[in-house]
Parts: structure tokens; C-alpha cells; sequence
């Protein structure tokens, strides 16, 4: 499928260019798993304000279906952007 090749190309990108940038120095860190759901927390709702900004098409239904899409892959989002 289309949207699959594009999803690995992408990550390949994104992978070589993190390998790249880590040659000159870069630090990747990730943060504790509290830190991180506060900063999720504190997040203004961005897939809210996208829906209110798209009334033409139906981003609602985008929404959901990339949400549901991340759930069956077994992935937990720390948001339930779809539920907000």
C-alpha cells in the first residue's frame, strides 16, 4: 500500500538523519514516563483546534480512524486526542 511505503521511507529519512546528526554531537534523551504525561498533559488540545480550523473535510473522521488505526496496532496513546 501507498500510505505503508511512505511511513517507512519516512522513518528511514528520519533514522538517517538522526545517525547523522548524532555523529556531530547531538543527545537524544527521553524523558521519565511521569515527565512525560505532564508535558502530554499540558499540551493545548492541537487535534481539537485542526478540527475547528477544517470544516470542509471531514477531519473528525481523520482523527478517529488514525487513533483507532494506533490502538489496533497496539500502540497506547498518552492522549485520547480523539476523545476530547
Amino acid at each position: 500500500m501507498y500510505a505503508t511505503a511512505v511511513g517507512r521511507e519516512t522513518m528511514a529519512r528520519s533514522d538517517a538523519a538522526v545517525a547523522e546528526m548524532a555523529k556531530v554531537g547531538l543527545k537524544v534523551s527521553t524523558l521519565p514516563a511521569e515527565d512525560r504525561q505532564r508535558w502530554i498533559d499540558t499540551m493545548p488540545n492541537v487535534a481539537g483546534e485542526w478540527i475547528k480550523n477544517n470544516p470542509k473535510v471531514p477531519a473528525r473522521e481523520v482523527l478517529n480512524a488514525w487513533m483507532n488505526a494506533l490502538r489496533a496496532a497496539g500502540e497506547k496513546p498518552g492522549r485520547a486526542w480523539d476523545k476530547a
